[in-house]
């Protein structure tokens, strides 16, 4: 009896997260790879109880016919296999029917029936196209082999699945070893070795978050470029999503947590959740500077004005997500890595926001009042410092 222990993925299967499928035509040579590959399985660091889905069978008698003599004495294959099965099975020619009992087949067998070996079988008589008699062994090669007790296939092609459980070490590094190490081995053409299971499911996985990342920042350009109507601030606005990838993979390697899909659908959030510190900081700078007030100084009153609901909302984020975090609550495991992205991008992204937009907002301003000016459109870097709006006055101050 052989036991082994599994846990069911997040999926809800229960098969072994590492499985490398070998496929090929040659059955003999896919169970050499086979050992071969289960080998280097047990040997990789992160693997533990491994699994060969290859199963040596029953031992059985292979008559391989030799079709070209066969031919020359007038046997077919199914004359030879016929007789083959009529000398050691038998053949039933008839049922006898007892009156109210069950019908008993009348089966016909060779005398002497009993095979003990090889030769008896190569010594199987076969009648020719012109009556003489000749032995089974005269028109084919017998051989006693081991027959697998099932065959599987996959895309028309014989597969052998070498499974195994992972241990002390996250999946993706596991198989980016055993990868590498499959890509060292000199293989038999039109054998393939490659990763499936929870690996391939993982690598699709990644690929369609990956996609819907780039969708999403896509979306939030186009959107803010028809806001602004302006190609360059919706740029410097987006500069806040590199500042909030540094936080979250910070937390994930403080916390050891891995990049998954948790943390990948996190990374997504923050797309949407940071951008909003530099949309508040931008939108009032911009609002400041249409009543009048200079590039730097409308950046000076622009900051501590929106470092109230900044940090309001950075903090109402964050102590949501502390929880999570912290793994208190049932399935708080799952989610752990999204609540430590989430934070560590909002926590980096606040801080690095309102030192690094406005510094990238005068480089674009400069930029863009430099090209206006080749293009004959006039206008500086700084605007020209103008009387103060009625609202803009210090308490307690005269008006000009």
């Amino acid at each position: 009896m052989q036991v082994t222990v599994q846990m069911p993925s997040s999926g809800g299967n229960a098969g072994q997260p590492i499985q490398v499928q070998i496929q090929g035509s040659d059955p003999v040579y896919l169970q050499r790879l086979a050992t071969q590959v289960e080998n280097i399985v047990q040997h990789t660091p992160g693997t533990t109880d491994v699994t060969n889905s290859y199963v040596v069978g029953q031992p059985e008698i292979d008559v391989q016919v030799d079709r070209a003599k066969a031919a020359d004495l007038g046997i077919t294959a199914a004359s030879i296999g016929t007789a083959v099965s009529t000398s050691i099975d038998g053949r039933v020619v008839t049922q006898l029917q007892p009156p109210g009992q069950k019908a008993i087949d009348v089966r016909v067998q060779a005398a002497g029936a009993d095979v003990k070996s090889i030769q008896d079988i190569r010594n199987i008589p076969l009648v020719t196209a012109n009556g003489a008699v000749v032995s089974l062994g005269q028109v084919a090669n017998i051989s006693q082999t081991d027959g697998p007790t099932e065959i599987m296939r996959k895309n028309r092609q014989r597969i052998i699945t070498i499974g195994a459980d992972v241990s002390g070490r996250p999946t993706g590094a596991v198989s980016q070893d055993l990868q590498k190490q499959f890509n060292a081995l000199a293989i038999q053409p039109g054998t393939t070795i490659s990763l499936g299971g929870s690996t391939q499911q993982q690598v699709d996985a990644f690929s369609q978050l990956f996609q819907a990342l780039g969708l999403s920042i896509l979306l939030m350009y186009m959107l803010m470029v028809a806001l602004y109507e302006s190609m360059l601030f919706p740029f410097v606005i987006m500069l806040s999503v590199p500042l909030a990838v540094v936080g979250a993979i910070g937390g994930l390697w403080v916390t050891g947590n891995t990049i998954n899909m948790m943390s990948l659908i996190g990374i997504i959030m923050l797309c949407g959740i940071v951008s909003k510190n530099a949309i508040l900081l931008v939108d009032y700078t911009n609002t400041l500077r249409g009543r009048g007030v200079a590039r730097n100084a409308a950046l000076l009153e622009a900051g501590p004005i929106r470092l109230r609901p900044i940090l309001m909302t950075t903090f109402a984020m964050v102590f949501a997500m502390l929880p999570s975090a912290l793994k208190i609550g049932e399935g708080s495991e799952l989610r752990a890595p999204l609540a430590v992205v989430v934070i560590g991008g909002l926590l980096t992204s606040t801080l690095l926001t309102l030192i690094f937009i406005p510094a990238v907002y005068t480089i674009v301003d400069d930029v863009q009042h430099f090209f206006g000016r080749l293009l004959g459109h006039g206008g500086s870097g700084e605007s020209q410092p103008r009387e103060p709006l009625p609202e803009l006055v210090q308490p307690g101050a005269r008006p000009g």
